[in-house]
This record gives structure tokens, sequence and C-alpha cells, in this order.
């Protein structure tokens, strides 16, 4: 319910699974993004191609 999904609990048995693995994956991949933007950063502090890599990275994700 917390992740748009207000009607979930009139959602059939085999449905909800289906949601709640979706809902699972898309959580753990902004863990994983998050942890990837950290290690980047903490690169990019310490070497400029590190540093191009980083600001590479994000100007990905702002466009997107």
């Amino acid at each position: 319910m917390a992740h748009g999904h207000i009607e979930a609990r009139f959602y059939p048995l085999g449905m909800l699974s289906d949601e709640t693995k979706l809902c699972v994956r898309r959580v753990n991949n902004g863990h994983v993004t998050t942890a990837t933007l950290l290690q980047q950063a903490v690169s990019g502090v310490l070497s400029k191609q590190g540093n191009k890599l980083f600001r590479k990275t994000i100007k990905g994700l702002q466009e997107e």
C-alpha cells in the first residue's frame, strides 16, 4: 500500500504476490543506485577520472 497500491487489500493473491516482487525489486534497485552513486562520489573526490565518471553519471540521471 505504501508504494501506490491503495487497493492492494482487494488484489487476488497471485496479483498481490507479483506486485510485491515488483515493489521489492524497485526498492532494491534504488538502494543499488544510491550505493553506486556514493561509491562514485568518493572516487570522484580521490581522482580526476573518478570525478569525470561521477559527473557523467549524474548528468545521465538528470537527462532521464
